[in-house]
């Protein structure tokens, strides 16, 4: 699989915050974006090659079915890693795009070919067994593991700093056990078709238990690989307020030559200018995301057998959620908004511009010779809760079918402040999740 993208210009690209007083009275805010596009350039393929065998074994009284399953695969991507080479200019309002006067401005300076090679390998070995004719019990566990074959440049600087390795990458074994039955009870009423058919069972009850693995994704590390914070590594420039140059689009269209690689001088004595390049890395103990999750279903004819209905309950524990921490913030807080319930802010007022709000984050830093120094850790979790009920008519109709499904969800689940923060952004919180709480289904044909 490949994929490439061509802009229809080659121009840096622009957004402008629009704020909208609608005619109900309500206001509106929305970015609108401009110009060229950030992906220019940006091409991408992956492909696969994967080898699985399944091996089964049955009893002679039919009573176990033994299965073993063994899954071997090599995965291996590349991609052009040119993601905003041409900068973009971002303006706080149409005035502010009038003027020609940028809140910011940011590019990518050194364009890379991100690529990469990962084994993933699987052993599984479960049995199904009858130990009477209306009762099947399904037990195994699973064995999977991965490999990749790169790992990110070392920067000593970082383990000097911070404690920290960052060529370190998740390669690991994990093991995932499943218990799960079956249960049929009673007889339909139905008629049967010939004497002495078999009669379809009243009602199926079935539920289970098991660890559900995930295998990390071939690219997981690839931000990490480019992000060493080692000159051989990605280079991005961020200028606000001052230090960020005006556009001259009509000059960009002619040669990319024009398009701004250097911020302007702040003024002030503020530093805006942030140069210094990111670093990602893996926490130690970093593991792919997991889940135990559980469930009970009943399912069966109902109202003399008119109908057939569902009642199905999932219960469902994610575990090592992955989140980005950033081991460059110090988390000094240098004051409060009274306003917002005296919500912390982290930098100095001299590093804020006044005119846009644009932060000069450089000066929050324990370091100031790395931007972010992102560790990726997997010490999250979420829980989600779910309700299903459904009805379908029990005789088939040759012209028509429906059916209907009511679904009453409950999720909740951890993130750090990094992402969306009222406080200290290094604290776990915890939110709904984004999903609905209740959905209605009906489908006819």
């Amino acid at each position: 699989n490949s994929t490439e993208t061509t802009p229809y210009q080659n121009i840096p690209a622009g957004t402008v915050r629009v704020n909208s007083l609608l005619a109900d009275g309500s206001a509106s805010v929305r970015t609108l974006a401009f110009g060229g596009s950030p992906f220019a350039g940006q091409n991408s393929g992956t492909n696969l090659l994967g080898l699985v065998n399944t091996l089964s074994w049955f009893s002679g009284d039919n009573r176990h079915r033994v299965k073993l399953t063994t899954e071997f695969r090599r995965e291996y991507y590349w991609q052009d890693l040119a993601f905003n080479t041409l900068g973009t200019f971002a303006y706080n309002s149409l005035e502010e795009l009038q003027k020609n006067r940028p809140a910011s401005y940011s590019r990518q300076l050194s364009p890379r070919r991100r690529e990469g090679t990962q084994f993933v390998g699987a052993l599984a070995l479960g049995d199904a067994w009858r130990p009477i004719n209306d009762v099947q019990i399904q037990y195994g566990v699973r064995l999977d593991g991965n490999a990749f074959v790169d790992r990110p440049e070392e920067n000593a600087r970082i383990t000097e700093l911070f404690g920290r390795q960052n060529t370190t990458v998740p390669n690991r074994l994990y093991l995932s056990p499943r218990l799960g039955f079956s249960w049929t009870y009673g007889q339909s009423p139905q008629v049967a078709l010939t004497a002495g058919a078999v009669r379809a069972p009243r009602a199926v009850v079935r539920g289970g238990i098991g660890v559900f693995q995930n295998t990390p994704r071939t690219q997981l590390i690839a931000t990490a690989i480019d992000n060493t914070g080692l000159p051989t590594g990605l280079q991005q420039l961020t200028c606000v307020g001052s230090a960020a140059p005006s556009a001259t689009w009509d000059r960009y269209s002619v040669t990319a030559r024009e398009i701004p690689s250097q911020c302007l001088d702040g003024a002030g004595g503020i530093n805006l200018t942030n140069a210094n390049p990111n670093v990602t890395l893996f926490a130690p103990d970093f593991v792919a995301q997991r889940s135990i999750r559980s469930n009970l279903q009943w399912s069966g004819p109902i109202l003399a057998n008119r109908f057939t209905a569902l009642a199905d309950v999932t219960y469902s524990r994610n575990l090592n959620q992955s989140a980005g921490f950033d081991l460059n913030f110090p988390g000094q807080v240098r004051f409060t908004l009274p306003g917002e319930e005296n919500r912390p802010v982290f930098v100095d007022p001299a590093d804020i511009v006044t005119t846009t709000g644009q932060v000069a984050w450089r000066g929050g830093r324990i370091s100031d010779q790395f931007g972010r120094v992102t560790e990726q850790r997997a010490d999250l979790q979420s829980t989600s809760r779910q309700l299903t009920l459904g009805l379908r008519p029990a005789i088939p109709n040759a012209t028509w079918f429906w059916n209907v499904n009511y679904v009453l969800s409950d999720a909740q689940e951890d993130f750090y402040g990094f992402q969306s923060t009222i406080g200290d952004p290094r604290v776990i919180a915890q939110s709904p999740g984004a999903v609905s709480r209740h959905q209605f289904q009906y489908s006819l044909s």
